[in-house]
């Protein structure tokens, strides 16, 4: 690649399309002033040192924060009200509940009555 310098074209150089074909091409602009570029956002050294903003904008970013951790967790709360209640019955059961409550005070019972003791069984 060759560099061309491109200072209003003089006559002495070649126009773009009679230029030797040589591989790509970079023009290099030559200004006699520096053009006056007018960007939107301000330069950042230009802004003067102001801590009572600087704590607003820690303080707004902290609650802005706090406001996204709080509709997460809103979030997973909605979530879990609108889940089906794990107690609740997918399948009907053809027995009454009176038999599964007997059938359970019983097992409960019956697992009471097992002798545990933390000494060790003989064998």
């Amino acid at each position: 690649m060759f560099v061309i310098p491109f200072k209003k074209r003089p006559s002495r150089q070649f126009p773009l399309c009679q230029l030797p074909r040589r591989g790509p091409v970079l023009l290099v602009r030559h200004y006699k002033y520096k053009p006056a570029f007018r960007p939107n956002a301000k330069e950042p050294g230009t802004e003067r040192f102001d801590p009572v903003r600087i704590t607003m904008k820690n303080a707004y970013n902290k609650l802005m924060g706090l406001l996204h951790h709080f509709n997460v967790v809103n979030s997973i709360v909605v979530g879990s009200q609108c889940r089906r209640n794990p107690f609740h019955l997918v399948v009907p059961m053809d027995m009454p509940y009176e038999d599964i409550e007997t059938d359970m005070l019983e097992g409960i019972q019956g697992w009471s009555d097992i002798d545990v003791s933390d000494e060790p069984t003989e064998v």
